[in-house]
C-alpha cells in the first residue's frame, strides 16, 4: 500500500514539474508565441472567420441561452460597465465621428477654455452641458465645440445667419413689451 503512494505523490511530483516547466517555457517565450498566433490569424483571416461562424450557427440557441442566462446574473455590472465605457469614450467616439483625432479634440476644448463657443457654458457632466462637435452640414468641415443647446438653436435654424439675426430683432422688439398677467 505504502508502495502505491510513493507511486502517487511522485506521479503528482513529475506533473507539477512538468507543468511548472511548461508554464516557464511559455513566459520566457511569450513574445514569439504572440507573433506566431498574430502571423497564423492574418494569414488565415478567412477561414478563421468561416469556422467562428459555422460554430455559431451550429451553437446559436445555447448561445443565446447563456447570453441571456449571463446578463441575468450580472445585469447591474453589465449596465455599469456598458455606462462606464460610453462615458470614457464618448469624446473619441464623437470625434472619430467628425474626422478628428482625440488629440485635436482636446486642443479645441483647450483653446475654447473648456466652454461652449458660443454661449461660454463651462462643459460639464451635466447632458445639456457636455460637448458636442458643430460642423457644417453642407460641407462637414468643424466649426467648434457647442453646448447642446447652442448646437440644436443651429441645427433648428439650419445654419442660417438671417434666421438667427431675425430672431434676435425678434427678441430685442418684444423684450421691452409689457407681460400680460396670467388670468385666473
Amino acid at each position: 500500500m505504502s508502495e502505491d503512494k510513493d507511486t502517487t505523490s511522485r506521479e503528482e511530483e513529475r506533473k507539477a514539474r512538468k507543468k511548472a516547466a511548461a508554464k516557464a517555457y511559455n513566459e520566457a517565450n511569450r513574445a514569439r508565441n504572440n507573433a506566431k498566433s498574430k502571423k497564423y490569424a492574418a494569414s488565415h483571416k478567412e477561414e478563421i472567420r468561416a469556422r467562428k461562424k459555422a460554430a455559431y450557427k451550429a451553437n446559436r440557441e445555447k448561445i443565446a441561452v447563456d447570453r441571456k442566462v449571463y446578463y441575468e446574473a450580472n445585469k447591474e455590472k453589465q449596465k455599469a460597465d456598458a455606462k462606464a465605457y460610453y462615458h470614457l469614450n464618448r469624446e473619441a467616439q464623437q470625434a472619430r465621428r467628425y474626422g478628428l483625432t482625440l488629440v485635436h479634440f482636446r486642443a479645441m476644448m483647450a483653446a475654447q477654455g473648456n466652454r461652449c463657443k458660443c454661449c461660454g457654458t463651462l462643459f460639464g457632466m451635466l447632458r445639456s452641458t457636455r460637448p458636442n462637435i458643430d460642423h457644417c452640414h453642407a460641407t462637414g468641415q468643424v466649426r467648434g465645440i457647442l453646448c447642446l443647446q447652442c448646437n440644436l438653436l443651429l441645427g433648428h435654424a439650419e445654419d442660417k445667419p438671417a434666421i438667427l439675426e431675425t430672431c434676435a430683432q425678434y427678441l430685442k422688439a418684444t423684450a421691452s413689451a409689457p407681460r400680460r398677467e396670467a388670468s385666473g
